[in-house]
């Protein structure tokens, strides 16, 4: 029985373990079909990555998007990032980074100022950027 297509009246005249089998089948070509949007997806991102194209609005901290959608270095964020290291480097804590941030007039995307969350994610990054760097031994 084809699952694709059924009638009312075959619906109606079927019986529950054939509609079960109808069921399932749907199933399986819901999942091939999803798995086939997220491979092309993948490859699809992947390529505008290797690009340095924007595929997104989530944009890595320290870059922008310009005109031409190339992605290009914040001048204002990697100011920004230079002084959360440094401030880090002095050892002060999250929460003294992103006071003196706001005291420094230094705010988030969104205008607001820095907290102690934002201040770890950004020393996050630029950790992971750092260890992507070094050659491995």
């Amino acid at each position: 029985m084809k699952p694709l297509g059924l009638t009312d009246e075959e619906i109606a005249a079927a019986d529950a373990d054939e509609l079960r089998v109808a069921y399932r089948e749907l199933l399986a070509e819901n999942v091939a079909l999803r798995e086939r949007i997220s491979e092309r997806t993948c490859a699809a991102v992947g390529d505008l990555r290797e690009k340095g194209l924007k595929f997104n609005g989530n944009l890595p901290y320290g870059l922008e998007s310009g005109d031409d959608k190339k992605l290009k270095a914040s001048r204002y964020e990697t100011k920004l990032i230079a002084e959360v290291k440094l401030l880090k480097a002095e050892g002060r804590s999250l929460r003294d980074i992103a006071r003196t941030l706001t005291e420094r007039n230094f705010v988030n995307r969104k205008g607001k100022p820095l907290d102690a969350k934002q201040v770890s994610r950004i020393l996050a990054a630029e950790t992971e950027k750092e260890e992507e760097a070094e050659p491995t031994r």
